[in-house]
């Protein structure tokens, strides 16, 4: 093989080198796209029965039949039975608070889905309609150590290119407030 041959062909090759690094740096640097996504959640309460109907479907028998299962299930002065008050978060469409975002049935009990990307700035405005005191996490978004302060009264979440997160307050929300 012609030596000159190899040089070309090295030097072809580190020039793609230097256009793949090149590109990768700018695709890693430029914030192309990023939108401000704002939510609406309201923290509502509703009961919710977790063994519904008068049969274990495991076993085919009644849970009046059934010694241990009712032990959980019936009220009493030490029980409180198969009812349960549950804090459920839900998404609206503006900050009326009026118009409930459907979700997909398969999130049953769970919140909203809050979708976004990097770069991106989420707003979270929350309500708490309950009875008593809740805090929000956004699960899945990745943020520092120093970011976790409480701020006096702010639930604003911004993301950087970087993915982490500005500020995050992490404070219960009173009943009837609105942040």
């Amino acid at each position: 093989m012609c030596p000159s041959f190899h040089i070309f062909h090295k030097v072809h090759e580190l020039k793609m080198k230097l256009f793949f690094l090149n590109f990768m740096l700018f695709s890693c640097c430029c914030q192309t796209g990023a939108v401000t996504r704002e939510y609406y959640i309201g923290i509502i309460e509703t009961t919710w029965n977790y063994a519904p109907g008068n049969t274990n479907i495991i076993s085919g028998q009644l849970f009046a039949e059934e010694e241990q299962a009712e032990v959980f299930l019936k009220k009493g002065p030490h029980r409180i039975g198969s009812i349960y008050k549950k804090a459920i978060y839900t998404q609206y469409t503006n900050s009326l608070y009026d118009v409930i975002v459907e979700k997909p049935s398969w999130l049953g009990l769970l919140g909203p889905v809050i979708k976004g990307e990097v770069g991106d700035s989420i707003i979270i405005h929350l309500k708490n309609f309950a009875s008593r005191s809740y805090t929000l996490h956004p699960h899945g978004v990745r943020y520092t150590k120093e970011n976790e302060v409480f701020l006096q009264h702010l639930l604003y979440i911004q993301q950087t290119v970087s993915t982490n997160v500005i500020c995050q307050r992490q404070q219960l929300i009173h009943p009837e407030e609105i942040l």
